[in-house]
C-alpha cells in the first residue's frame, strides 16, 4: 500500500476502513468516482485521515454529500495543485486571512466548486495566491467575486475564470479586475448580472476568449470596449446585449478571429447577417448556434435568427475561412464567402442552397463541408464537388441522393462521414474517392456492402480507417479481400447479418493494428491465418459464434498484441474460467473482461503468465466469485473492478452485507501481496462487502 500513488474509490467507506489509507504516505491522487454519492466521507474522514497525506497533489471530494467543513489544515498540503469540492455540503472555506495567504504552504493552482457551498455568497479571488484556474458552477447563492480588503488586489497568476449556473451572481471586484494574465473568462446562467468587469481593455490585456451565455439582464460591454487581443467571442441568449450589437465596436478588435452569436430568447430576430460594421474584416470563423437538443433536432430554429438572406461578399469578410450556421430553417445562402474553406450548415433551405452552390461550381476554395438535418429530396452530385475538398460529412439527411458511380480520379477527399442518412445507399465503392483515408458509415439501415469499382484495380493504398456502425443489413466486404495495405483500424459494430470479415486479412492488411468487432451475432470464427500479425488491439464483444471458438483464434502467436478486450452478455460461450491456457500471448499489457455472465474465476496460472500486464479491468461479471490465490501480475499498475455483484441471493461479505466475497482465503486476511506494485486501484459500483474482500491489502481493517 505504501507504493500506491493514485487511488480512486466509490460508495460507502467508513472512517475505520479508510484508516489504512493513511499508510499510503506517497499518495498523490485521491479521487471519488464521478456521478456517485460518497456517503461516508465526512468531515472526520477528510480532516483526520486524508489531509494528513502530505504528498497529495490532486484531491477530489466530489459527491461527498456529508462533507460540511474544510479544515484549515489544508494549508499544510504544500504540494496540492488541484482541489475539487463539487457536490459536497461545504458551507464555508477556511479562514482566508490567517491560513491561505501568501505565506501559506498550500497553493492550489486549480479549484473547482460545483453544486455546493450554499452559503457561499462571496469568493475572494486572492484566497489562494497562486490560483491559476477557478471554476464555480451551480452555487445558487454566489453573488460576487472580489478581493480581500487587506490585499493589493493583484491577481497575477489567474488565467481562467468560469461562473456557470449561478443565477444570483451579480458582480466582479468593485471597480476592476486586476488580472493581467487572464486569458479566458466564461459567465453563463447568471440571470441577474448586468455588468462585466470594468476597464477590461486596460486591465485584462491578454484576454483572448470571452464566453457569455444566458445572461438576460446584461446590457452592454464595459466602457472602453473589449480587449484588443480578444481572439474568440461567444455571445448566446443575451437579448439586451445582442440588441446593442452595433455598439460593440468589434471592428476595432483586429485580433478577433472566431465569432459565435445566437439568441433564442430574442423578440426582434435578425433578417440580415452580418450587418455592415458589426465584425472586423479579420474574422476567420463565424458560428451561429442555439441550444443543442436531441440528436437530429435543430441547433437553431427560426425564432433564434430569422435570417432570410446571408450575404458574404469578399469585401465584408475577405479573410473568412469557416462558417458554422447550425440549423436555421429560414436561412438561404444567396452567396457563399468567396474564400471559405469550411462550411457547416443545416435545415432544408440552408442545405439546399449550399448544394445548389456546389452543383454550380461556386465553391472553389472549400476543404470541408458538413451538412445536416435536411428532409428534402435533393441530389448532391459528386462530380461537382470542388477538387480542393478534403472532408465531407453528411448527417440526418434521409432523402439525400448521393450517386456513386464512376471513380472521381481528380478528387482530394480523404475523410468521409455518413450518419443516419442516404436511405438509397446500399453499396459504397471504396475506390470512388482515390485518396480516401477515413470512412465512417453509421446508422444507414439499407447499407449492405462495401466494394470496389469493376473498372479499377481494387487497390486502396491510402485507406487507413474503416468504421461501419449500426448498419444492421451490412453483410459483405469486397470479394477476394480488402486490398488496403495501409489500413490500421477496422471497426464493425451492430451488423446483425454479417457472417465473415474480409478475406486474407493477414496478407492484404499487413499493418492492421486495431480490430473492433461488436454485436455481430452471426459472425463466424476467424479463418486460419486470418488475423494480421501486427495486430495490437483486439476488441470482441457480443459475437457469440465467434467467442465460442476463441481457442481457435490462435492469438498466442500474436506477440505484438498488447490490448485485449472480450465479452458477451448473451452467453459468453459458457466461459467460466479466464484466461484459458493458450488463448492469448503473454505479451499483453491490458486486459478487459466485460459482461461474461458465467465467468466464475480468474485462473491464477493464466494471470501469472502476463509479465507485462499493466492494466486489468473486470466489469459486469455477476458470477465472479474469487480472484486467484496468488498475487496479481507484478507489473500491474491499474486494477479496476466495475459493477461486480453476486447474483446469489444471501451471499454475505465480511460486514454482513450482501455481496460477493473476493479473496476470501485465510492467506489474504492481512497481506499486501496481491497488490504489490499497483499504483492505481478503481472500485466502481461494487457492493460494500465486495470492496472489503477485493482490497484487503489497504483496507485491512474490514
Amino acid at each position: 500500500m505504501m507504493k500506491v500513488r493514485h487511488l480512486v474509490v466509490a460508495l460507502d467507506v467508513s472512517l475505520q476502513r479508510f484508516g489504512a489509507i493513511s499508510k499510503a504516505i506517497h499518495l498523490r491522487t485521491l479521487l471519488t468516482l464521478y456521478g456517485y454519492s460518497f456517503l461516508s466521507l465526512s468531515n472526520e474522514v477528510l480532516n483526520n485521515v486524508i489531509l494528513k497525506l502530505r504528498c497529495l497533489r490532486i484531491l477530489s471530494s466530489s459527491g461527498c454529500v456529508f462533507l460540511k467543513q474544510l479544515s484549515d489544515s489544508i494549508a499544510e498540503l504544500k504540494h496540492l495543485r488541484f482541489l475539487d469540492l463539487s457536490c459536497t455540503s461545504i458551507k464555508r472555506l477556511p479562514n482566508s486571512n490567517s491560513h491561505c495567504n501568501a505565506h501559506s504552504k498550500a497553493h492550489p493552482r486549480v479549484v473547482t466548486i460545483k453544486d455546493c457551498c450554499n452559503s457561499l455568497g462571496y469568493f475572494p479571488l486572492d484566497f489562494f495566491p497562486k490560483l491559476i484556474s477557478l471554476s464555480i458552477s451551480f452555487c445558487e447563492n454566489l453573488e460576487s467575486l472580489g478581493v480581500s480588503l487587506d490585499g493589493d488586489g493583484m491577481l497575477t497568476s489567474l488565467s481562467y475564470i468560469s461562473i456557470y449556473g449561478c443565477p444570483k451572481f451579480v458582480s466582479f471586484p468593485k471597480g476592476r479586475l486586476h488580472a493581467s494574465n487572464l486569458t479566458r473568462l466564461r459567465v453563463e446562467g447568471s440571470k441577474k448580472l448586468k455588468k462585466l468587469p470594468e476597464q477590461m481593455r486596460n486591465l485584462l490585456p491578454f484576454l483572448n476568449t470571452l464566453q457569455i451565455s444566458n445572461c438576460p439582464k446584461l446590457e452592454s460591454f464595459p466602457e472602453g470596449g473589449l480587449p484588443s487581443n480578444l481572439n474568440r467571442l461567444w455571445v448566446m441568449n443575451c437579448p439586451k446585449l445582442i440588441a446593442q450589437r452595433m455598439k460593440w465596436n468589434l471592428h476595432a478588435c483586429q485580433a478577433l478571429k472566431n465569432f459565435s452569436i445566437g439568441d433564442e430568447c430574442g423578440e426582434e430576430g435578425v433578417e440580415l447577417f452580418p450587418e455592415e460594421g458589426l465584425v472586423p474584416s479579420t474574422l476567420s470563423s463565424i458560428r451561429a448556434k442555439g441550444r443543442k437538443g436531441k440528436t437530429g433536432t435543430p441547433f437553431l430554429t427560426s425564432p433564434t435568427f430569422r435570417w432570410t438572406t446571408a450575404p458574404f461578399d469578399g469585401v465584408m469578410t475577405p479573410t473568412l475561412r469557416e462558417l458554422k450556421l447550425g440549423v436555421c430553417e429560414k436561412l438561404r445562402l444567396d452567396e457563399l464567402p468567396h474564400k471559405a474553406e469550411s462550411i457547416h450548415i443545416g435545415g432544408n433551405n440552408g442545405v439546399e442552397s449550399l448544394i445548389e452552390a456546389i452543383n454550380k461550381g461556386q465553391t472553389s476554395f472549400l476543404k470541408k463541408v458538413h451538412i445536416q438535418n435536411c428532409c428534402s429530396a435533393i441530389t448532391l452530385l459528386p462530380k461537382c464537388l470542388p477538387i480542393t475538398l478534403t472532408e465531407l460529412e453528411i448527417k440526418y439527411c434521409k432523402k439525400l441522393e448521393f450517386p456513386l458511380q464512376r471513380s472521381l480520379k481528380s478528387s482530394s477527399i480523404c475523410i468521409v462521414t455518413i450518419r443516419d442518412c442516404c436511405d438509397s445507399l446500399r453499396y459504397f465503392p471504396l475506390d470512388f474517392f482515390p485518396k480516401l483515408i477515413s470512412l465512417s458509415i453509421s446508422f444507414c439501415e439499407n447499407l449492405e456492402s462495401l466494394g470496389v469499382s469493376l473498372d479499377g484495380d481494387g487497390m486502396l493504398t491510402s485507406l487507413s480507417y474503416i468504421s461501419v456502425y449500426g448498419c444492421p443489413n451490412f453483410v459483405s466486404f469486397p470479394k477476394g479481400g480488402l486490398h488496403a495495405p495501409n489500413l490500421t483500424r477496422l471497426r464493425v459494430e451492430g451488423s446483425k447479418k454479417l457472417k465473415k470479415l474480409p478475406e486474407q486479412m493477414r496478407n492484404l492488411l499487413p499493418f492492421l493494428n486495431t480490430l473492433q468487432i461488436s454485436n455481430c451475432p452471426k459472425l463466424e470464427p476467424f479463418l486460419e491465418c486470418g488475423l494480421p500479425f501486427n495486430l495490437n488491439r483486439l476488441w470482441i464483444m457480443n459475437c457469440p459464434k465467434l467467442i465460442a471458438q476463441q481457442m481457435k483464434w490462435n492469438l498466442h502467436a500474436f506477440q505484438v498484441l498488447k490490448n485485449f478486450s472480450i465479452g458477451d452478455e448473451f452467453g459468453g460461450g459458457g466461459v467460466e474460467l479466464f484466461p484459458e491456457e493458450g488463448l492469448v500471448p503473454s505479451t499483453l499489457s491490458s486486459i478487459c473482461i466485460h459482461k461474461f455472465p458465467h465467468l466464475k474465476m480468474l485462473d491464477r496460472k493464466g494471470l501469472q503468465q502476463f509479465t507485462s500486464l499493466e492494466c486489468l479491468c473486470i466489469s459486469k461479471c455477476p458470477q465472479l466469485e474469487k480472484l486467484s490465490q496468488q498475487r496479481l501480475p507484478i507489473f500491474l499498475k491499474h486494477f479496476q473492478i466495475d459493477d461486480v455483484h453476486s447474483s446469489k441471493k444471501g451471499a454475505e461479505g465480511r460486514n454482513g452485507k450482501t455481496g460477493t466475497s473476493f479473496l476470501t482465503s485465510p492467506e489474504f486476511g492481512s497481506t499486501t501481496a496481491p497488490f504489490d506494485g499497483v499504483i492505481c486501484i478503481t472500485l466502481y459500483a461494487c457492493l460494500i462487502g465486495t470492496i472489503g474482500a477485493i482490497v484487503p491489502c489497504f483496507l485491512n481493517q474490514w
